[in-house]
């Protein structure tokens, strides 16, 4: 045994360098029992034994061996997830746990779940006509929960990781035909919201980038080009209080990677210069109403745009222009392809949208991957394409 921490109650240091804390306790029985917390610093198992002395002073301890598999996932959820993640993924993992994984093996012990039992949740779901992705968002979260379980010792070993989960087929991303965009461009001249639906297809932003744009991230660099700093995004999202049942939420942008500088083409830049003006009009015109909240894309009282509001507008333009079927996100994929079709450099491409991976680009426009290669064989065409290595091959 190791050196044991001064006024810290049972609490000492293995030889192999990690910290244990013992607790003896009395359980709901009646009967005594001893509660061991591990981890590589004395503070974390210090905080481990507190949290645990608190869950027993307002009597919600569950003993490991009667901790069923629902029991977990909400405290899972609560605990560990809520506080680190956003909103619109607390949401999809609430969706997932309260609609598909409880409903089927919610009741069982978390210490007898079994991989047999996983897999045949997965076949009932397949069953029911839930989607491979739907079903593999099911799998993940389950895998994730499953994991704290067994780093908290609840369970020894994960059976998520034992099952087969449905493969997920690559999505193609849907890009408006060069036909689709001009009609598009036409069906915009005149509308309200035209800027916001060309600062879209012109620089791959996400509508939720675009609407949490602010005059103020609109900068101009040495060479008076406009730069666009993507830093924050707005959704409505589900209240993970209770307290509404969704709200509009105005936050940092989804990754890193994410917040990023755009150049402005001119063509863009022009847009916003003929929308300032309009919208200091507006401003004029809603007097004392107007809300100084510095949007680009704003409401004529100068508030936030919903998304679900812009969505409508979308479909509505749609409709006049004659065109079905086409998503909102496509504007974003039109630019990328375009772009690529253009020559650009997958890398430039991946910076400007703000994926994390090289990787994701590639994947996702693969559809244009057969343009890129033959490109790639005329360069070297042209690069062997003179006299002096023509003569090699007389």
């Amino acid at each position: 045994m190791g050196k044991r921490a001064n006024g810290e109650g049972t609490i000492y240091q293995r030889k192999d360098g990690r910290w244990v804390a013992q607790i003896t306790y009395v359980a709901n029985d009646g009967q005594k029992k001893r509660k061991t917390f591990y981890g590589t610093q004395q503070q974390e198992v210090v905080e481990k034994m507190r949290k645990f002395i608190a869950d027993i002073e307002r009597s919600e301890v569950i003993e490991p061996n009667k901790l069923t598999t629902a029991q977990w996932l909400k405290e899972w959820l609560t605990v560990y997830k809520m506080p680190h993640i956003r909103p619109k993924t607390y949401e999809q993992y609430e969706s997932a746990i309260r609609v598909h994984i409880i409903p089927y093996v919610g009741e069982i012990k978390l210490q007898h779940l079994q991989a047999r039992q996983i897999q045949e949740m997965y076949s009932s779901l397949t069953k029911k006509g839930l989607s491979p992705r739907s079903i593999y968002l099911v799998h993940l979260v389950l895998r994730m929960a499953l994991d704290q379980a067994q780093k908290e010792r609840y369970i020894t070993v994960n059976p998520v990781k034992l099952t087969d989960p449905p493969k997920v087929k690559k999505k193609t991303a849907q890009v408006m035909s060069i036909e689709e965009q001009n009609a598009f461009l036409e069906a915009l001249k005149g509308e309200r919201l035209a800027p916001v639906f060309l600062f879209l297809i012109t620089t791959g932003v996400r509508r939720g980038e675009a609407l949490g744009l602010k005059w103020s991230d609109i900068t101009t660099d040495k060479d008076g080009t406009l730069i666009a700093n993507i830093r924050r995004s707005v959704v409505r999202a589900k209240d993970p209080t209770g307290k509404v049942k969704t709200k509009i939420l105005i936050q940092d942008t989804k990754t890193e990677k994410s917040k990023r500088q755009i150049p402005v083409s001119e063509f863009m830049a022009e847009v916003l210069r003929k929308h300032k003006v309009r919208q200091n009009e507006e401003r004029l015109m809603a007097g004392p109403e107007w809300q100084n909240t510095d949007f680009v894309f704003c409401t004529k009282f100068g508030g936030v745009i919903e998304p679900g509001v812009l969505y409508r507008e979308f479909r509505r333009i749609l409709k006049k222009a004659k065109l079905e079927n086409i998503k909102i996100h496509t504007l974003r994929h039109t630019f990328a392809t375009r772009l690529l079709e253009l020559g650009e450099h997958p890398r430039v491409v991946q910076e400007l949208l703000g994926h994390e991976d090289i990787t994701t680009t590639l994947n996702t426009y693969s559809h244009v991957a057969p343009e890129i290669k033959k490109r790639a064989a005329e360069k070297i065409d042209e690069l062997f394409k003179n006299e002096k290595h023509s003569e090699q091959t007389n």
